[in-house]
């Protein structure tokens, strides 16, 4: 019996309606009056004893059922676990799928940990680019690592059941990181915004302080929007406890509501897609003006530069939105189907996979750092290079005031004089060329 698709409001006026076809078909009896009160209006009347005797077994039978749908209700109201949906139900296929799977997870986390690993190791790397792609390493690791382990663990053990506190726990996570991570993208847009179009002003815009301020930003407004979320989403009222993904996706626990409270989280999904629609517009107006600036200049290697510094990050936007648009923008089906699980892995899984490559595939600097890396770990000394760096620059800053000179997060990765520019100022090293 569908009960999932049932509302409770509706259960028992639909049963006692189908009763009353049932007695009036049989005893010619037309019940105008509420089942409960029907015994002692009609009993007495002239009904033979087999009318009298179907009648009581209709209206026995009739709340049997009426309880025992309301005994199953409570129970998925309260359940204790979901069922998520397996990748198959052939056991062979079920660890093919364990290995295909911790294959994948173990290269996203090695490849993201080296990026996180470079950028707090190598202090040629402590700029504002690079701060914000450690942050987004962060979220990558952690967004694949909320839903990825639980489905190989259940691949392993052959069973679908996530507790209900777990399935809360990854709602919330999953998307706290999701979110973060797109409003992480739009500022690191900005950033390269401010890098290629104001050049002259990025030292007193992207500086220290306001980088750590963007960063913590994009962290809370992922916290805000995965509260919303999580408390929107667990306060309906659940019909079943079958969750078609392998993972507690929001808009499949959504499906599962049978009151109307799950119009609240309906609200806010419509909420937070209005917000991403902002986001991806103001990164598509930022890369318009970019384009245009870098068409300006004179210099092919500066365009060259200017460009080798923003594809990456374009790159990645363009693969989460198309891969965001395969999973959730196609006409919804009533079951899930294999092609669903599929626009789901590559959703989750693919973004944080080739993130890192992306990155660091045309990325001289990052190239280096992992070089020194995986040679000689001992070589870095991070509290000693930022000591010997800091000397370093104070010293001849002393000696060249026209020297551009640099801290942790500023753009420049050298001493490289402006010349023709004024003493004391910086420019990105794609520009350079251009002076």
């Amino acid at each position: 019996m569908y009960i999932r698709y049932i509302k409770k409001s509706h259960i028992t006026h639909n049963f006692w309606e189908n009763v009353r076809k049932e007695i009036a078909d049989i005893t010619s009896i037309d019940l105008s009056l509420k089942p409960e009160v029907f015994l002692l209006n009609y009993w007495d009347n002239d009904v033979d004893a087999r009318n009298r005797e179907i009648i009581s077994m209709l209206l026995a039978a009739a709340r049997t059922l009426q309880l025992d749908i309301e005994s199953k209700m409570l129970n998925f109201t309260s359940t204790s676990e979901f069922l998520l949906l397996e990748f198959s139900d052939i056991r062979e296929l079920q660890i093919l799928y364990f290995f295909v799977f911790l294959a994948v997870y173990a290269t996203v986390v090695i490849s993201n940990l080296l990026i996180i690993i470079a950028v707090v190791l190598d202090h040629h790397l402590h700029t504002p680019m690079y701060f914000f792609l450690m942050n987004l390493a962060v979220l990558d690791l952690g967004s694949v690592s909320v839903t990825v382990p639980k489905a190989i663990a259940n691949s392993l053990l052959n069973t679908r059941s996530i507790s209900y506190s777990g399935c809360v726990a990854q709602v919330f996570v999953y998307v706290l990181f999701a979110g973060s991570n797109f409003a992480l993208l739009t500022v690191m847009a900005h950033d390269r915004y401010v890098a290629i179009c104001s050049p002259l002003q990025y030292e007193t815009i992207m500086h220290k302080g306001a980088c750590i301020r963007m960063a913590a930003s994009a962290w809370f407004v992922g916290i805000l929007n995965a509260t919303l979320h999580t408390s929107g989403t667990f306060a309906i009222t659940f019909c079943s406890n079958i969750i078609n993904q392998f993972f507690c996706e929001v808009p499949q626990i959504v499906k599962l509501s049978c009151s109307n409270l799950y119009l609240i989280e309906i609200g806010i999904l419509l909420f937070s897609c209005s917000l991403v629609g902002g986001c991806f517009i103001y990164i598509i107006i930022t890369y318009m003006q970019i384009f245009a600036t870098v068409l300006r200049m004179p210099s092919v290697q500066g365009r060259k530069k200017a460009l080798s510094t923003c594809l990456p990050h374009l790159t990645v936007v363009s693969l989460l939105v198309v891969t965001a648009v395969f999973a959730y923008l196609r006409p919804p089906a009533k079951t899930s189907s294999d092609l669903d699980i599929l626009f789901a892995v590559i959703y989750v899984i693919l973004p944080p996979l080739l993130n890192p490559f992306i990155y660091s595939m045309r990325n001289k600097d990052i190239k280096i750092a992992l070089w020194k890396i995986l040679r000689s770990p001992s070589s870095f000394d991070p509290i000693r290079s930022s000591s010997s760096n800091g000397r370093h620059l104070s010293s001849q800053s002393q000696t060249n005031n026209s020297a551009c000179v640099r801290d942790h997060y500023t753009t420049t990765q050298r001493l490289v004089p402006a010349p023709g520019v004024g003493a004391g100022i910086c420019l990105p090293p794609i520009l350079l060329e251009e002076v």
